[in-house]
C-alpha cells in the first residue's frame, strides 16, 4: 500500500500530488524569466519533467545531471549528462538561468 502511495513513477500517487504542488512554486518562481529558460536539474529524471508538463515544451532547455550514465544523450528538450552534484566545475558561471533539484 505504501509503495503505491509513494510511487513517484505513478502520476496519480500521493507523492506526485505533493511534487506537483511544490512544482507550482517553482513555475511561479521562473514565470518572469525570459524564454528560452535554461534549467540545470541536479539529480533529476526525464520522467519528472514529463509529469510536470515541460517535456518537449517550447522555451525550456533542460539539462539533467545525474550520477548514472544516461541511456540516451537527449530526449526532446532535455539533455542528459553524467556527473556529480558535489562538483559542478564543468559548468561556467551563469551557464543556466536556473538550477533546480527536486530533493
Amino acid at each position: 500500500m505504501f509503495k503505491k502511495i509513494l510511487d513517484n513513477t505513478d502520476p496519480n500517487s500521493l507523492a506526485n500530488k505533493f511534487r506537483r504542488k511544490r512544482f507550482r512554486y517553482f513555475k511561479d518562481f521562473i514565470k518572469d524569466v525570459p524564454l528560452p529558460v535554461s534549467i540545470l536539474d541536479v539529480g533529476g529524471t526525464a520522467d519528472f519533467w514529463k509529469q510536470m508538463g515541460l517535456l518537449d515544451k517550447t522555451g525550456f532547455e533542460i539539462t539533467v545531471l545525474n550520477v548514472n550514465e544516461p541511456e540516451v544523450p537527449k530526449l526532446g528538450n532535455i539533455k542528459f549528462i553524467k556527473g556529480d552534484a558535489a562538483d559542478l566545475s564543468e559548468f561556467g558561471d551563469k551557464s543556466f538561468d536556473v538550477v533546480f533539484s527536486n530533493s
